[in-house]
């Protein structure tokens, strides 16, 4: 599955390098591909020793996965 990041600007405003986040959610997507929720969900990302509350949506074929909101 791929990871799109739509909620960039989200991940911004924490202050988070999105290059660097980017990369904490693909380890998530790839590590929990079965508990991903086609319709959405949300999921806990560990990055620099938090875990930030990422709001999620997937296309239909679920092959990507777009980063709706990051709260921490």
């Amino acid at each position: 599955m791929e990871y799109e990041p739509s909620g960039l600007s989200a991940v911004q405003n924490l202050g988070l390098d999105p290059i660097a986040f980017a990369g904490a959610v693909q380890i998530w997507v790839d590590n929990n591909k079965e508990n991903i929720n086609p319709k959405g969900g949300t999921a806990g990302v560990a990055f620099q020793g938090h875990t930030y509350t990422v709001t999620y949506t997937v296309n239909g074929d679920m092959t990507v996965f777009f980063i709706v909101n990051v709260q921490p």
